[in-house]
């Protein structure tokens, strides 16, 4: 539904700028 939709996008935007931080260091 739009709620677990919501939270697969907020932990994928976490999962993403956590990789972009390793990419960077």
């Amino acid at each position: 539904d739009q709620l677990a939709v919501a939270d697969s996008a907020e932990a994928t935007d976490r999962w993403l700028d956590e990789e972009y931080k390793k990419t960077m260091w």
